[in-house]
């Protein structure tokens, strides 16, 4: 994944959270999340580890169907490395408030 590196435009800055996975390993806990930009069509695959929100990574795909793939993928990988899911959250209307 690919960390984003400077801030966008004010516009492109505004998110709705379509699908939160928390995961947890020894202890440690990360956020796998896909967020809906709500004036352009582009979508954030993002990791957020707990501990350590620097650390955290954002993925920028431009389809939903690929964002929910790259979602399941990125899932997918973390589970096969030890992770499970403690916590999901999918949002029924993307125009809302966002994921909880």
């Amino acid at each position: 994944m690919r960390q984003r590196t400077s801030a966008p435009p004010a516009a492109a800055t505004e998110t709705v959270c379509i699908l939160r996975w928390v995961l947890q390993r020894d202890g440690e806990f990360l956020t796998c999340q896909l967020d809906a930009h709500v004036h352009q069509s582009a979508y954030d695959v993002c990791v957020v580890p707990h501990q350590d929100l620097n650390a955290a990574s954002i993925e920028v795909v431009t389809t939903p169907a690929r964002a929910l793939q790259r979602h399941a993928e990125v899932a997918m990988r973390l589970r096969n490395d030890g992770w499970r899911i403690t916590n999901r959250a999918i949002e029924r209307t993307w125009l809302s408030t966002g994921c909880r």
